[in-house]
């Protein structure tokens, strides 16, 4: 027999995923960090790609930057914000939709 609070606890899970993930962004806002620049080296650790990578996406535009004379620049908020940009929905919250 199934179980009826089956959907229930799914939906408590999911704000459950949902709430810790809002919590980690207002902690990064509240720290100090939350609106610093960073070069292309620490945006490279920070998203875990190759300096040359980053490079490419800045000559193609898919990353957002800033260019200060020859040093290219990127905000931290705007990479996270960038990074969530590219979520794919889950299959439950496709079906939630319907």
């Amino acid at each position: 027999m199934n179980n009826p609070f089956a959907p229930i606890f799914e939906k408590l899970e999911s704000i459950e995923k949902s709430l810790n993930g809002l919590h980690s962004v207002l902690e990064l806002k509240n720290s100090s960090n939350y609106d610093e620049f960073m070069n292309v080296q620490q945006v490279a650790d920070f998203i875990e790609e190759s300096v040359a990578s980053i490079y490419t996406r800045t000559s193609s535009r898919t990353i957002p930057f800033y260019k200060k004379g020859k040093r290219l620049l990127f905000k931290k908020v705007e990479i996270l914000r960038w990074i969530e940009s590219g979520k794919k929905k889950t299959i439950e919250e496709i079906q939630n939709e319907i």
